[in-house]
C-alpha cells in the first residue's frame, strides 16, 4: 500500500499519513516508508509481524467467538445495523455538531 492509498483509506489527510509512517518507520514497526508522496509499498516489518498478529488477534477473536454464538439470523441483523451505523458516521452533520 502506498502513502497516498494508506491516507485514502484512513480518511486522513496526507501529510497526517506521512507524519504517521515516519512514526511507525522510526519504530521499526513498517518498512519501505519514506515521508514524500512517493513512498514505496509500505507493509509491516517482517520481524515485527508475528507480534502484530498476536496483538491483533487479541482484539478480534473475541468479536469472532462471540459472533459464532449467534445464529446466522441474528449475525445478518448485527452486519445490518453495522451498516446503518457506518453510514450515520459518515453523514453530514446537522447543524455544525
Amino acid at each position: 500500500m502506498t502513502l497516498s492509498e494508506l491516507a485514502d483509506r484512513l480518511g486522513i489527510a496526507p501529510a497526517t499519513a506521512s507524519v504517521m509512517v515516519g512514526q511507525l518507520s522510526r519504530g521499526g514497526l513498517i518498512s519501505g516508508a519514506r515521508t514524500n508522496m512517493t513512498a514505496d509499498a509500505l507493509s509491516i516489518a517482517p520481524a515485527r509481524r508475528r507480534a502484530i498478529d498476536r496483538w491483533l488477534s487479541s482484539r478480534t477473536d473475541p468479536m469472532g467467538r462471540t459472533l459464532e454464538q449467534l445464529s446466522a439470523r441474528d449475525r445478518g441483523v448485527f452486519v445490518e445495523a453495522l451498516k446503518l451505523l457506518d453510514r450515520e458516521l459518515k453523514a453530514p452533520k446537522e447543524g455544525g455538531r
